[in-house]
């Protein structure tokens, strides 16, 4: 569990890396870190929570994996290992303002 907890206290470590891979497979689109990431509360059993809002999102289950196994996979090429602490939330305008009302977000697209 420590070793989970130093790796997830380095994800601004790889927010260039992150931006490029949503730029590419979702270009257009905005991203934030929400949740205890952008609190500054992370714990050993927290991931990274990812918030991409896109004019026109990918809207079957299907497109939404394929979307986030990409940028896993870019991820991975790129040096990190750990990808899947990473969750990503690919939304529409109007659902992501549910997520940001009122909360801490850090963009990086």
């Amino acid at each position: 569990m420590v070793e989970r907890l130093r790796m997830l206290m380095r994800w601004r470590e790889y927010i260039g890396i992150l931006r490029d891979a949503i730029r590419e497979i979702l270009p257009g689109c905005n991203a934030y870190v929400i949740g205890g990431a952008a609190e500054n509360r992370l714990t050993a059993k927290s991931d990274i929570d990812v918030l991409i809002v896109c004019e026109n999102p990918p809207r079957n289950a299907y497109e939404l994996a394929k979307k986030k196994a990409r940028i896993r996979e870019i991820l991975e090429e790129k040096g990190i290992e750990w990808s899947y602490l990473f969750e990503f939330h690919i939304v529409d305008k109007k659902t992501a303002q549910k997520y940001l009302q009122g909360k801490p977000r850090i963009k990086i697209t």
